[in-house]
């Protein structure tokens, strides 16, 4: 699901032969497959989706296979990063400085997009006139794109930046966009 410029590669296996759900996220560096999975902070597996230029590597650690947190794997440890009273989050980027962007739903049915910088949680408001947005990708700036969901309803690309969220909107006749990358 991701690659850096040093050709380090992070994703996850998928067992058919394993009734339960059951994914393992994996390193691929230097020629070789590691599983990175943590049975103990995540019983029912793991699936990685971002990688920077360190090998550090985030994805979304399953608790349950409907109850799943966010991760931060960081030389040779898996980090649980929550957030704190989440029911579903995952982490889907992270960028060069170690900012992570992803997404959580809360117990209390709050939802929205996260960055963690520095050992920080910080949830990102919702735009007004939007039921939610949704933070994909993050460059270097800490830019972030994802989606954003107005109440008139379906999903335009977005981006955040500046402590705002820019609705990028959709081609014409589109019913709904997502941005999923952004450069520095």
């Amino acid at each position: 699901t991701a690659i850096n410029s040093s050709g380090e590669i992070a994703g996850w296996n998928s067992f058919d032969s394993n009734a339960n759900f059951d994914p393992q996220a994996f390193l691929y560096a230097n020629g070789s497959m590691q599983n990175i999975n943590s049975a103990t902070l995540f019983p029912s597996g793991t699936e990685a989706y971002g990688i920077n230029d360190s090998g550090e590597v985030v994805g979304t650690g399953y608790l349950s296979s409907s109850n799943f947190h966010a991760f931060l794997y960081s030389a040779g440890k898996m980090k649980d990063l929550g957030p704190s009273g989440a029911v579903q989050a995952s982490a889907s980027a992270i960028n060069a400085s170690g900012q992570i962007v992803g997404s959580y739903s809360l117990n209390s049915g709050a939802s929205g997009t996260f960055l963690y910088t520095n050992g920080t949680m910080t949830t990102i408001p919702n735009p007004a006139g939007s039921t939610e947005a949704i933070g994909v990708a993050i460059n270097v700036n800490g830019e972030i794109v994802g989606e954003l969901y107005p109440t008139a309803g379906g999903s335009h690309a977005a981006k955040f930046s500046g402590g705002a969220w820019t609705d990028l909107g959709n081609l014409p006749g589109a019913l709904g966009s997502e941005a999923t990358a952004i450069n520095a």
